[in-house]
């Protein structure tokens, strides 16, 4: 039988997205969703406040992330721009 662990999977996930590997990162947030129903069952409302703060560090790191990847795609095309002269 499959334990699910909320906060183990949502730290998982943490470490995907800070690893870089988003297509891990979006698969265990599947898996998250798929299962839900399971999930849910552990859930008081202590450990709720736990995942809120946990999701909401997730969503600052992805927007993080991509920030940054914006910034360098910015950086390369005014690179590329430049070595046309």
């Amino acid at each position: 039988m499959q334990e699910y662990n909320l906060k183990e999977a949502l730290i998982k996930i943490e470490l995907a997205i800070k690893k870089n590997e988003f297509d891990l990162a979006l698969m265990l947030y599947e898996e998250i969703n798929k299962n839900w129903e399971e999930y849910e069952k552990e859930i008081t409302p202590d450990s709720a406040k736990n995942f809120l703060k946990l999701s909401e560090y997730i969503e600052k790191l992805l927007l993080e992330k991509r920030k940054n990847f914006f910034d360098r795609k910015n950086l390369l095309q005014l690179r590329k721009a430049y070595s046309k002269f």
